[in-house]
């Protein structure tokens, strides 16, 4: 005997289940694929859409990273053969060479 907004059979209740998990699981495909930025508990900057965990550093690491981008670039250029191609890395590449460039110019 279930309240008014709820299943009470076991075919209704699968279907429930069914429901759920597939909106379960476009959400987060959807979070996975998101590239965002936000502030950590920890006043960390963390990356989120790269994988399956943020990629977090606190500014002055993120800095020095940055300040290195076009040998990160190179050095990926140079070693594609042995790295894993990824197309959500790919374009957090092409955003950080663009990046680079106009602050360049």
């Amino acid at each position: 005997m279930g309240t008014p907004n709820t299943p009470s059979t076991t075919a209704e209740l699968q279907a429930e289940i069914a429901r759920l998990t597939k909106i379960n699981s476009e959400l987060k495909a959807a979070e996975a694929a998101e590239f965002r930025i936000q502030v950590s508990e920890k006043g960390a900057i963390s990356v989120y859409g790269l994988g399956r965990f943020p990629v977090s550093l606190y500014k002055e690491q993120w800095s020095k990273v940055l300040s290195h981008a076009s040998e990160i670039l190179q050095f990926g250029e140079k070693h594609s053969a042995e790295l894993e191609a990824n197309q959500v890395k790919a374009k957090v590449a092409a955003q950080v060479e663009k990046q680079t460039k106009a602050k360049a110019k």
